[in-house]
């Protein structure tokens, strides 16, 4: 094996990396199929394994073929499978199980995701563990069994407070969360919508606020308390503007101001329609 095909491979890989943390997802594939390439011609099935399992990361995250992520992280998984690296299949399985729920066979996701949790129960990886039983959870949430998802998240949230993993825990809570709100447990969804939401303030993930922010919201408004749904989309309405999410602004304004026409409140309306076209045209919407 040359040593400088290797670490040219390696480069390519860490270049794709970067890209993929950057948004720049067309140049992020180019350059994890170089390294691929290069995996290839010098025969070397570790960085092989690990390039084609981050190019199915790339699609699945981007969203930008679902299918064929699925597909690079069943190629994965055959060549972790083939160089016994225990922690290479637990992540294909991971990911397998969730991109299978995400396209909507759920049986397929169960199948990997059990997979996964025996093995890292094996492995003695109490943070992947915990992740299993958040996907399992997730899968059952899909397919309307709440209580055995509930199971599942309980364990997850006990392994991730023993750890004083505050960001596994905050995420857990929303799975939860979310969980609850499918059932149509409303107010003991809000209590973990709220929690979590501490949470992301508490490790500074402002995104991951705007999103909780906005289900909270969605739970006042489906309870046709408007003017509290109104508060909590305002707060992510602040923090969208301060990350620049230009699309997601343009969302909240509509939104805040059908639901301020909603409790006849023309002045807040107005308002929003100010912002409004103040955001369509570039502009800081205060």
């Amino acid at each position: 094996m040359s040593l400088d095909k290797k670490k040219e491979a390696e480069l390519f890989y860490e270049k794709a990396v970067e890209l993929h943390k950057e948004h720049k997802k067309e140049q992020a594939i180019e350059y994890i199929e170089k390294s691929i390439k290069i995996n290839q011609e010098i025969n070397y099935l570790p960085g092989l394994a690990e390039t084609i399992y981050y190019e199915g990361i790339i699609y699945h995250e981007t969203g930008h073929d679902v299918e064929k992520a699925l597909n690079f992280f069943e190629e994965a998984l055959r060549l972790f499978r083939k160089i016994n690296d225990e922690k290479g299949i637990g992540k294909a399985l991971y990911n397998i199980g969730w991109t299978y729920r995400d396209i909507g066979k759920l049986e397929k996701a169960l199948e990997y995701t059990k997979e996964n949790l025996a093995l890292q129960e094996k492995i003695g990886d109490e943070d992947r563990t915990a992740w299993a039983h958040v996907s399992i959870g997730w899968v059952y949430t899909a397919r309307k069994e709440y209580d055995l998802a509930e199971e599942e998240y309980q364990k997850s949230i006990e392994i991730f407070e023993k750890r004083k993993d505050d960001k596994g825990l905050a995420f857990t809570l929303r799975f939860r969360a979310t969980n609850l709100k499918h059932n149509e447990e409303l107010q003991k969804a809000l209590k973990y919508f709220q929690e979590c939401l501490k949470l992301f303030e508490k490790i500074e993930n402002k995104w991951q606020m705007a999103l909780t922010l906005n289900e909270i919201a969605e739970i006042y408004e489906e309870e046709k308390n408007n003017e509290q749904a109104i508060e909590y989309y305002e707060q992510m309405l602040s923090i969208c503007e301060e990350l620049e999410k230009t699309d997601v602004v343009l969302n909240i304004l509509k939104h805040l101001k059908e639901t301020s026409l909603k409790i006849n409140n023309q002045e807040k309306a107005k308002e929003y329609t100010r912002k409004l076209r103040k955001a369509s045209e570039g502009n800081s919407v205060n």
